[in-house]
């Protein structure tokens, strides 16, 4: 009986283990959410699911899923950042006002690049050293960057410049928009589960601000407190060594 009973144990196939281990993870409620969606709105109208309908989405959506990356790591410290959506809008603008000068195409892309991570870099320095929560200085920044994009603009939309070779690899096409996205996820996804750094960051710093959000509840003190207190836990905590395998699994910190 014992022999049958060890014959018939027999180990989970790498298909079952797959499927248990994507049905156990926290997504799997939305892409549950996200399939009901796709069978409505096909239901409502069968255009929905063509070809040239997938890229119009793709094309809309991968902008989103980009600055989603970025404010991911503003949302484990308890921060988040407003003016992302204007700071989109200005980029290009930037490119186009650098090349309508006569410069490169390549130059008015790093121009834009350089002033969207000095406008994050602005939001960062006011935030931390002046003590002003993050909600209202990019609040603020958000008002002034629409400022800058209409006078740059004058309050009528223009056409991105663009050439054969600098299209080719930033975005003229159905996917390309999309191709970029779905890499800079990766490449954040590898950075917060697979890095020690990121993994002892994020971990700590959830941590710090359950305690701190705890504490300030007690002293009757805000959020923006806590959330710096935690972001200054997180940042001592990830300096340390981390002394685990090359692989990292983040796992939830207890509250």
């Amino acid at each position: 009986m014992a022999a049958a009973d060890v014959s018939e144990r027999r180990p989970a196939s790498a298909g079952r283990r797959l499927i248990s281990t994507f049905i156990a993870r926290r997504e799997f409620g939305i892409f549950l959410v996200l399939i009901a969606l796709i069978l409505y709105f096909n239901a409502r109208n069968s255009a929905f699911t063509s070809s040239s309908n997938w890229a119009t989405l793709v094309e809309y959506g991968s902008p989103i899923l980009i600055a989603a990356v970025g404010e991911t790591m503003l949302l484990i410290c308890g921060e988040i950042d407003l003016s992302v959506g204007h700071v989109y809008a200005l980029a290009p603008l930037i490119l186009y006002k650098v090349a309508e000068a006569g410069w490169p195409l390549i130059a008015g892309l790093l121009a834009g690049l350089g002033i969207s991570a000095l406008v994050g870099l602005t939001n960062g320095l006011v935030t931390v050293y002046l003590r002003v929560p993050s909600l209202i200085v990019t609040l603020g920044m958000f008002n002034v960057l629409n400022g800058v994009s209409l006078l740059i603009s004058d309050g009528s939309q223009q056409t991105t410049p663009t050439g054969p070779n600098f299209g080719a690899w930033f975005g003229v096409g159905d996917y390309h928009t999309f191709y970029w996205a779905f890499g800079i996820m990766l490449a954040m996804h590898f950075v917060l589960t697979m890095t020690p750094w990121a993994c002892t960051r994020s971990r700590s710093a959830a941590t710090a601000w359950a305690r701190a959000r705890a504490a300030s509840t007690s002293a009757g003190s805000g959020s923006a407190t806590s959330s710096r207190a935690a972001c200054s836990a997180g940042s001592r905590a990830s300096s340390q060594p981390s002394t685990s395998g090359r692989r990292i699994r983040c796992r939830a910190a207890p509250t």
